[in-house]
């Protein structure tokens, strides 16, 4: 059950005991505050939060018998390591007392994961309502209901509330959200628009990685009268343009799995520009042509996303902008297009 945590701060102290001389302090604080997450207390050490003897200390540090310490437990989002940048400003779409939209940009992550610790859009929106989003996957996904890939831009929203939460999972469960995906490709597709519906799975050799469901693994569980492998995937495409060798798409996904678009399309020969993890072999000719504006990241922006207000029941439509890099991209083969007609 998904709960909006406390946001008030509370502090512990304590003096270190004869036993307890020579052990660091972030060990000292895992055996005095069992209830908190190891990682918790070293990123409050690591913050500034915790003090022995009156003075801001690292968390490696080894105490002496008689040692005064104080620690100051505060919510999670609150934390900024030492060393680490200032957050980036939001781009609000709509806030009220239950949503928050925003128009993520490329590179920031949806929430902390791997390597990226700091800088994620969970962190930025908690910080920007100042109060402890509600969680139903634990506590570095705040507010988080649906996520897009680091280097996907576009419009996402976030819980403020625990109804909000439910009601907003249960409408993605559901299949009841609207979205539009903007998509730069690699080629023109045969057909003017089309369902493409490859179940995907994980590829153990490269966890990093989504694939198609090989046609003999589903051939093979169907003779063994076994489920289907991987995860049913459904992506509705759309030609919204052609652009000499390139094409704008407008993809639909039904199902919302990860990576599913840019797989989807690479799947049928049409790559994302930009794009590196799911760019085969095949794929190896395909370039950009020469003057065109660099492309650091995949082309692929959550244009719109429509959906009902959990408490109103309303009808909500929100659009995010082209960022400056995929539009001046698309521009320049507009651009390239119409210099070659002419």
């Amino acid at each position: 059950m998904p709960e909006n945590p406390k946001s008030e701060s509370q502090v512990i102290e304590f003096c270190v005991e004869a036993k307890e001389a020579g052990m660091r302090l972030d060990k000292l604080l895992a055996t005095r505050l069992e209830a908190q997450s190891r990682s918790y207390l070293k990123e409050l050490a690591d913050s500034g939060y915790v003090q022995v003897d009156g003075q801001v200390t690292e968390a490696k540090r080894k105490l002496s018998a008689g040692q005064r310490c104080r620690c100051e437990l505060v919510p999670r989002y609150r934390l900024r390591p030492g060393g680490e940048s200032e957050l980036p400003d939001l781009c609000v779409l709509y806030e009220d007392d239950d949503l928050l939209v925003v128009n993520k940009p490329a590179g920031m992550a949806t929430h902390p994961s791997g390597g990226i610790r700091w800088g994620t859009l969970a962190q930025v929106a908690q910080a920007h309502v100042d109060v402890q989003l509600p969680s139903s996957g634990g506590e570095e996904r705040p507010g988080i209901v649906h996520r897009l890939d680091r280097f996907t831009s576009g419009v996402l929203v976030l819980a403020k509330s625990v109804p909000a939460l439910e009601g907003l999972q249960d409408q993605f469960r559901e299949r009841k959200v609207s979205k539009l995906y903007l998509a730069l490709v690699h080629g023109e597709p045969r057909f003017a628009s089309d369902w493409i519906e490859d179940r995907l799975e994980r590829d153990p050799g490269k966890p990093e990685r989504i694939r198609i469901v090989s046609r003999k693994a589903l051939r093979e569980a169907e003779e063994k009268g076994e489920a289907a492998p991987g995860r049913e995937a459904a992506t509705f495409y759309e030609l919204a343009e052609r652009l000499g060798g390139f094409a704008l798409l407008h993809c639909r996904p039904r199902t919302g799995r990860t990576h599913q678009i840019r797989v989807h399309l690479s799947s049928i020969d049409h790559p994302l520009l930009g794009e590196h993890i799911y760019k085969e072999r095949r794929h190896q000719g395909q370039k950009l042509p020469l003057g065109a504006p660099a492309c650091k990241r995949h082309m692929l922006h959550a244009a719109d996303l429509e959906f009902l207000h959990p408490r109103s029941g309303e009808s909500l439509r929100f659009s995010a902008e082209l960022p400056e890099d995929f539009a001046d991209l698309l521009a320049f083969l507009r651009g390239r297009g119409k210099r070659a007609k002419s």
